[in-house]
């Protein structure tokens, strides 16, 4: 972890390129995975396989190869207004003032999440490029922040 955390900005940030190229992976394994009427995964997956899974406070990562599991990490942040249930992002989304020392701090730890998930892809880009499968699950805001990160 500590090599995550002594990498530049100019290594965590992706790049259009790097957009694509997840969306191709993306594509393909849909294209692969979703078949007849119950749509639901076929055949066994022998290549390399990539799992990312987002949430408003956390990301899991994992990725396979030939069902081994090569790589994996979970990354969480302090990014939800406890008593209220929701992420700080969405709050200030739909209109709401953080203007609390709370709101700044998971302000930051949202930054900072997505930056940690975003250098972990990166270190882990030569395993991606040999992926065949995607797996992915998170809303639409949460896979933003993560192309945003820098």
């Amino acid at each position: 972890m500590a090599e995550l955390e002594d990498l530049d900005d100019d290594e965590t940030a992706w790049d259009a390129e790097d957009a694509s190229q997840l969306a191709e992976l993306r594509a393909a394994s849909l294209a692969s995975c979703h078949g007849g009427s119950g749509g639901g995964i076929r055949g066994s997956y022998v290549g390399s396989v990539l799992l990312v899974l987002l949430s408003a406070d956390s990301a899991a990562l994992g990725l396979w190869r030939g069902g081994e599991l090569l790589r994996h990490k979970v990354l969480t942040g302090y990014t939800v207004r406890r008593s209220q249930g929701g992420a700080q992002a969405a709050f200030e989304a739909r209109g709401g003032r953080g203007r609390t020392a709370g709101s700044a701090l998971r302000r930051s730890e949202t930054r900072r999440l997505w930056q940690r998930t975003a250098a972990r892809l990166d270190a882990w880009r030569d395993d991606i490029k040999e992926c065949h499968t995607l797996f992915q699950s998170g809303a639409v805001r949460n896979w933003g922040l993560l192309y945003s990160a820098t």
